[in-house]
């Protein structure tokens, strides 16, 4: 599959700070067939996130214990998705060089930090039921879909806007509005409030994704107990 182009980092996000929503569009009729495309069976992508929210200085003694967990899933900065299907890998970092990895074979959604000695399975809920950005991106990969676009469709669409050379389609709702690329039908820019996103697609990957061996074996056990705990129970004699 031919990589997209994507324009630089900076022009989008100073397009995405200054960008009125409802100025710069024209008012075209919504282009026909899929608006929104999965995430390509063997494809990587960058998502960065910036926001108006002021950083907690690290040198700050009263700050020095991270809450990993939080940081990762409330405030992320960057997520690195890695799909080879039905396997995927994530890795999404925080403030303060807080970082987070997810490995999925298709099914379960399997984790270790790295300053834990436990393995972590995850069940990954809708944003009704866990709105938290990470639990967001992990429950779209579960579908192999971009995070938080569900919502485009024909009710949202408010027209079509330039990103530098790049036609995009503007959908909107409420306080959230998303750009997407009309030829790749791909998010270029998601926006709400002060939170933007910019979506970058990587190279390939070289190679299929495979379970590190210590969770590969962590998954192989908990497959055994889940099978155990199954089971009909023996009739007394």
């Amino acid at each position: 599959m031919k990589k997209i182009k994507i324009l630089p980092f900076l022009l989008l996000f100073s397009f995405a700070m200054k960008v009125n929503a409802a100025s710069g569009i024209e008012k075209q009729p919504l282009p026909s067939g899929v608006l929104v495309r999965n995430i390509g069976n063997w494809e990587a992508w960058e998502i960065d996130f910036k926001s108006g929210e002021t950083e907690t200085k690290t040198n700050d003694p009263a700050n020095s214990q991270v809450d990993v967990q939080a940081e990762v899933y409330s405030r992320p900065q960057k997520a690195i998705i890695i799909r080879t299907a039905p396997f995927w890998y994530a890795n999404i970092s925080g403030r303060k060089n807080a970082n987070l990895e997810f490995w999925s074979n298709g099914g379960d959604i399997i984790s270790k930090p790295k300053q834990s000695e436990d393995t972590t399975f995850i069940a990954a809920a809708p944003p009704d039921v866990d709105n938290r950005v990470t639990s967001e991106f992990l429950y779209a990969l579960t579908k192999g879909r971009f995070p938080a676009v569900e919502w485009v469709g024909p009710k949202t669409y408010l027209g079509i806007q330039d990103i530098g050379k790049t036609p995009c389609m503007v959908f909107q709702k409420d306080d959230t509005t998303v750009w997407i690329d009309v030829s790749a039908r791909v998010p270029v820019v998601w926006k709400k409030g002060d939170e933007i996103r910019i979506f970058k697609q990587l190279d390939a990957p070289s190679a299929m994704i495979k379970l590190p061996a210590v969770l590969e074996a962590a998954r192989q056990k908990e497959k055994k107990v889940k099978a155990f705990l199954s089971s009909p129970a023996p009739r007394g004699g």
